[in-house]
């Protein structure tokens, strides 16, 4: 299993003591955009180490894409790029709840509802909802 954090600066890193235990037993990519001083850690966006992972077999290989929109929409294209299929790539649209309960319609995307639908997709039935 492989892991990439991504974090705007090494500042901002979340979950230190999880992260730590998670490199025990996973491949952790931890990066932040911009760092100043030397750091533990990559320099650069999460999308430019996707193309890094050595995957033994694409077609069995899943991948779970978190984040802002901008870097969700670019890893799933690198995703799809090494091989991952569109069945295999799941994408969240937490960031559109707001009620939780689709009382409030904030979160409906046409006829789904990310809080009662989801809020995690398949990328193959999400990349057709225009958000």
């Amino acid at each position: 299993m492989t892991v990439i954090c991504g974090f705007k600066t090494p500042q901002d890193i979340l979950f230190l003591e999880d992260i730590g235990r998670w490199k025990k037993t996973m491949d952790v990519i931890l990066t932040v955009d911009c760092a100043e001083e030397d750091t533990a850690c990559h320099v650069g966006l999460v999308t430019e180490f996707i193309s890094k992972i050595d995957l033994e077999d694409p077609e069995k290989t899943a991948a779970i894409v978190v984040g802002p929109p901008a870097m969700m929409h670019f890893s799933t294209q690198g995703l799809l790029g090494i091989g991952i299929s569109e069945e295999n790539l799941w994408v969240s649209q937490e960031r559109k709840m707001c009620c939780g309960l689709g009382k409030c319609g904030h979160c409906r995307i046409g006829d789904t509802y990310v809080c009662l639908d989801g809020p995690v997709f398949n990328y193959k039935s999400t990349k057709a909802m225009i958000d």
